[in-house]
């Protein structure tokens, strides 16, 4: 287990969902337009396939955090714990950087990318409530990644209700909507930004892994050999970058294969001895690591490339490729202190007011 107790392999393999978000976003936002050696690797792969990743990995925790709980002896109890956890997680860092990215286009209102100042405060009050997703539909730009935290706190607000509102119903809804997501999804042309597909499959994830002996059963379809496990984690990951630019009209059955191959990759991991996913244990720490801290590094890479490039270009600046891997590792850095200082700034506070409400439950309850 990795420090907190985390499994090391679904870190792998959240390592591996924010490295497929870099690939893109790097070209994007930070390398000279000529840089068409990365053009021709982006003809074949479609990397922001590794939000879906993440959508699998927040499904399956939902299901493991919230509904394992769900219907204990106190279940408003579970559920106001529930939100505590998750918001708390959530709430410091996404708040952070949403306004340094404020900040940022105030200052720069007008060049590299960043809007005019009244469409800067517009998209920073959408990312605060975590409506980012419905703002970016009507008015696309490239500073909406906080679309995706948006439908991630959107879907945390929705679990309990559709839980507790439909009890024994509820498995056969998330199985409906994923059939329903093959033939229509709401947002339309702009379906992409509602995507719930791998937050559903993820949640069947952790309905596989609630039945006893669930690893026996699953163990014909699943790698048995640490160097089997590896090759199919990377395959399966180019073959969900690939799969976009294979299907030229992407439509729901393909993002609902893109859902289920992350699905199958999370049960692999689960089902694997811990610490598995790695030909080494430097190349499996390293990508871990990387797991660690994606949360900020999604929150920091795309504003910090942004001011990068507009220096680069204000100065004239070729770093070459050495120059570049020092602007990611700036990144990495400050990603870093992120996570250490920043995302837990909540932490504390939630631990002891959830440790009361659980002692006030415990009395109140006492015969």
């Amino acid at each position: 287990m990795s420090k907190g107790g985390k499994n090391q392999n679904l870190q792998v393999i959240r390592g591996i969902a924010i490295l497929l978000v870099l690939v893109v976003h790097v070209r994007a936002l930070l390398l000279p337009g000529d840089a068409l050696y990365w053009d021709k690797l982006l003809t074949w792969v479609h990397p922001p396939v590794g939000v879906d990743l993440f959508f699998v990995l927040s499904g399956y925790l939902m299901g493991r955090i919230f509904l394992a709980r769900a219907d204990a002896q106190w279940p408003l109890l579970e559920t106001s714990i529930f939100y505590r956890r998750r918001f708390s997680r959530l709430i410091p860092a996404a708040f952070f950087w949403a306004v340094v990215t404020f900040v940022l286009g105030l200052t720069l209102a007008g060049r590299a990318g960043f809007l005019d100042q009244r469409d800067a405060f517009w998209k920073f009050f959408t990312s605060l409530t975590f409506l980012r997703n419905f703002e970016q539909a009507s008015a696309p730009d490239i500073l909406g990644y906080y679309w995706s935290l948006s439908v991630e706190a959107q879907f945390y607000i929705l679990l309990p209700l559709a839980w507790f509102g439909l009890r024994r119903w509820f498995w056969p809804f998330v199985i409906g909507l994923l059939a329903l997501s093959v033939v229509w999804r709401f947002g339309g042309d702009v379906a992409w930004l509602f995507r719930y597909d791998g937050l559903l499959v993820g949640l069947l994830v952790w309905k596989i892994t609630s039945v006893t002996d669930w690893r026996r059963f699953t163990a014909p379809v699943l790698p048995q050999r640490r160097w089997m496990a590896v090759a199919v984690l990377w395959f399966a990951a180019i073959a969900m970058a690939a799969l976009p630019q294979a299907l030229p009209d992407f439509s729901g059955l393909a993002y609902l294969a893109l859902s289920l191959i992350g699905g199958y990759l999370v049960l692999m991991g689960l089902a694997l001895p811990d610490g598995s996913l790695g030909v080494t244990r430097w190349d499996r720490g390293a990508v871990a690591w990387m797991g660690e801290i994606s949360y900020s590094v999604y929150l920091v890479h795309i504003p910090f490339f942004m001011v990068a490039n507009l220096a680069l270009s204000r100065y004239r600046i070729d770093p070459g490729i050495a120059g570049y891997l020092g602007v990611i590792l700036v990144m990495l850095a400050i990603s870093y202190l992120s996570y250490r200082f920043i995302e837990p700034l909540m932490a504390d506070s939630t631990r002891k007011a959830i440790q009361q409400a659980t002692q006030l439950e415990g009395r109140s309850s006492a015969p």
